[in-house]
This record gives structure tokens, sequence and C-alpha cells, in this order.
């Protein structure tokens, strides 16, 4: 698909989207079976990407099933929008969307953006708040499975601290086995259960450290990935200093 949308836009044919990176159009990102394109809002460009997404079919024996892509126009009119849709054949979205997990276009520092993080942790503890788990065993439930929920959006985002909060929370009710509604004083301060077990702790992880440590990542790659767009963008966006 790569080289036949290279292909194509370099005959004129498809018009993408003028990145901060002089020389440098941007058109599509691509993983596994998640694509997004980008494209100008004509139907010259449509056309000709719905050419190349049908010859993808025929190379591929792969078949795209537009029925479940969607368009989303970014500072576009309805009607046009409307008419672009229709000839794709797909439905019209908008902001936010899902693309690898991430919920793009939304705010991270709104609480309803990680709703369904905090969702899923909530269905986690009533999958398993059995009476017949020992304290030992849910410190496994919440230190191996509950703990690695929401890594793809902490790699991504800062946690607001009432989001941190609201999942800590969760964490302690599993540990001190809140099933019956009953509440339970806290024989061990929190921070302490957090601790590696080698200092004293249960080894649970600390969601606050973890969060700073994989954005931290983001400034090592930024120093060691010179080619990378996304750090051309950035660079061309706010400068780059030492």
């Amino acid at each position: 698909m790569h080289l036949l949308i290279a292909k194509t836009v370099n005959s004129k044919k498809i018009e993408g989207i003028d990145c901060l990176v002089p020389g440098i159009s941007f058109l599509h990102l691509q993983f596994a079976d998640d694509t997004i394109l980008f494209l100008r809002p004509g139907v010259f460009s449509m056309s000709n990407m719905k050419c190349v997404l049908r010859c993808c079919e025929v190379c591929s024996s792969l078949k795209i099933n537009f029925k479940k892509s969607s368009l989303i126009g970014i500072n576009v009119g309805t009607d046009r929008v409307e008419g672009l849709a229709k000839l794709c054949g797909c439905d019209i979205g908008s902001l936010p969307f899902k693309y690898l997990g991430i919920p793009l276009g939304a705010d991270p520092r709104l609480l309803a953006s990680w709703a369904p993080i905090i969702d899923r942790f909530a269905q986690k503890l009533t999958g398993w708040k059995s009476r017949t788990l020992t304290f030992a065993g849910r410190v496994v439930l919440v230190s191996s499975v509950m703990s690695v929920l929401p890594l793809n959006y902490m790699s991504t985002f800062v946690v607001p601290k009432s989001v941190l909060a609201k999942i800590d929370q969760i964490r302690k009710n599993s540990l001190r086995d809140f099933s019956n509604g009953s509440r339970k004083i806290a024989r061990v301060n929190w921070g302490v259960i957090c601790k590696p077990k080698k200092f004293g702790g249960a080894g649970v992880l600390n969601l606050n450290v973890k969060n700073k440590a994989l954005l931290a990542k983001w400034i090592w790659r930024f120093n060691s990935e010179q080619a990378v767009l996304w750090r051309k963008m950035i660079v061309a966006k706010y400068g780059e200093s030492e």
C-alpha cells in the first residue's frame, strides 16, 4: 500500500496534508491492519485514493471493509463531508476516535477521557471479588492483572491526579476485600504496599511513578532517534534546545 500511495502522490493524483517539516506531505499512518489516511477534501483525491485501495485488494487478496471505516472532516463543511463519505461508502466519524487503543483528539485532562480505563478496573474488580482469595492472591491480582491495564494510555498522556486517585481506590478496595460492601480498616499504608518487596512492601506497582517513567522514555527517544518524522515535526514547531 505504501508504494502504491507514494507512486500516486508523485503523479499528482492524490494530495496529502502538508506538515510542519518543509517538503514532507503527511498522507498515511499504518500499523498492521489499522490505517489512517490524510487527504485534502476533494473528490479528485478521494476517488483516486479509493482506486488505490481497490488495487491493494486485488494485489493482496484482502478486502477492505468500508462499512467499518469512518471519514472525519477537520475544518470541513458538513455537506462536503457527507458527499465524500457517500463516495467512499463509509460512515461519518468525529473526534475523538481510537487508533491503536489511544483516543486521538481527546483531552487527557478531562476525567471523561479516562472513563474506559476506570470502567475496566471496576469490571476487573467485580469479576474477581471472590471471598476465597487470600491477601496474597489479591496482591497478585492487583500487581499482575489490574496494574497493567492503562499502560498504553500512561505511555502517551500525563495521568491526572483525580484519575490516579480513582484507580488507586479500586486497587485498595480489591486488596481489602470490600466484596460484601463493608468497610475495613487499612492495616498498612498504601505507600508501603507500593514499595518493592525487598524494602518491606508488597511490590504493587506505583502508577504515578510508572507514568513518569514511561513519559521520560520519550525524552530518550527524542535525543536518540534523530530521523523520525514525529521528532522533526516537534523541532519544526517548537525548536530544538539543549
